[in-house]
């Protein structure tokens, strides 16, 4: 079976996905900005911050809090990648596009 962002069910796991790290981040104190609304093709999807936090980042939430300052601002059109056990987020602000 073909997904395609207009199935229902493709549509959830997209939305789903989009906010569960920029969630994440938050809750560790860092501001994120909030998702707009993009058409592409006719749909209309949520276009906010795309965040991955890899495990090899942070396997807790504790621990996910020791490596998140809350000088980190991560701007609406940011897309982050964040992999490697020495890794902290310190002082990123406005819309960047990092593989960490």
């Amino acid at each position: 079976m073909k997904l395609t962002y207009d199935d229902p069910l493709s549509n959830f796991a997209f939305k789903f996905n989009l906010r569960r790290y920029t969630k994440l981040l938050e809750l560790a104190g860092a501001a994120v900005a909030a998702p707009e609304s993009a058409t592409f093709n006719g749909i209309t999807l949520p276009a906010g911050p795309r965040v991955v936090l890899r495990p090899s980042f942070a396997c807790t939430f504790e621990e996910l809090k020791g490596k998140v300052s809350k000088q980190v601002k991560v701007g609406a059109g940011s897309v982050l990648i964040v992999e490697g056990a020495g890794v902290r987020l310190e002082s990123l602000v406005g819309r960047c596009r990092l593989n960490l």
